[in-house]
């Protein structure tokens, strides 16, 4: 058991390009002989194991954590149906749950009459609608596809 004072745990953590620890250290309390860790999948696209090692003074001890792929995905796309050449149009990203902290952008594709594409509000954590803008100078129909997780989703929108 943790002294009188709770004893302060320090933590590394493999494949921090993929998975991370929220906090590196833990405190235990007084009387108690264990702690909890946060843990959160980031960028992975499949099963990853992820090997944590805990030290407290000289002694150290490591566990490996198999943490599954992120299953987010693009719900759907909103965007208006008809737009103004030279204009930034707004599509509307719902992805199918929150983002974390760390999470990629989800692929953009802008084809035909749409030439340019910008993140208004980008990924962030906690947010599960963003918005994406797209704009292009010729006449005709604009396309935007928005791949993530596996899911694409696409709209096509007249540009006149």
């Amino acid at each position: 058991p943790a002294g009188s004072n709770g004893a302060l745990i320090t933590l590394n953590g493999s494949n921090d390009n993929v998975v991370f620890l929220r906090n590196r250290q833990i405190s235990v309390r007084p009387g108690a002989t264990s702690g909890v860790i946060a843990i959160a999948a980031t960028r992975t696209t499949a099963d990853t194991n992820l090997t944590v090692s805990a030290a407290l003074g000289a002694s150290t001890a490591t566990t490996t954590v198999l943490i599954p792929k992120v299953a987010l995905t693009v719900s759907s796309l909103k965007a208006p149906s008809v737009t103004t050449a030279g204009r930034w149009t707004f599509v509307n990203v719902v992805l199918s749950g929150t983002a974390v902290a760390g999470s990629v952008a989800p692929t953009v594709a802008v084809g035909d009459a749409f030439t340019q594409s910008q993140w208004i509000v980008p990924i962030g954590e906690g947010r599960s609608v963003l918005v994406l803008g797209v704009r292009g100078s010729a006449l005709g129909t604009g396309t935007v596809a928005v791949s993530y997780g596996g899911v694409t989703k696409s709209a096509t929108v007249t540009v006149q």
